[in-house]
């Protein structure tokens, strides 16, 4: 009845404009929906941007967990692409 980004959307709406105690419960309300529509990168965020409040530090950490994950990641692809660059291959870049 819904498109499948409309869940995740819906809770960073409410993250965004200050919410947080209600997306704490939407989210707790629907947690089949949670598993079933948000991916696990987006459930992370949500999950420390909730904690802001009730935890400050334990979002901090959070947070700190998935700008490590997501700072390899980029450096993987940086290098991809600087080597590619390197040997020319423009069908890689």
């Amino acid at each position: 009845p819904f498109p499948p980004e409309a869940f995740g959307n819906t809770l960073l709406l409410h993250c965004k404009f200050g919410f947080h105690d209600l997306a704490a419960d939407l989210l707790a309300e629907n947690a089949t929906l949670a598993y079933k529509f948000l991916a696990t990168d987006l459930y992370e965020f949500l999950d420390a941007s909730i904690m802001t409040h009730s935890s400050p530090e334990e979002a901090y950490r959070k947070f700190d967990l998935l700008t490590t994950k997501h700072i390899d990641n980029l450096r993987k692809l940086t290098k991809a692409i600087q080597d590619a660059r390197l040997s020319r291959e423009n069908e890689t870049i």
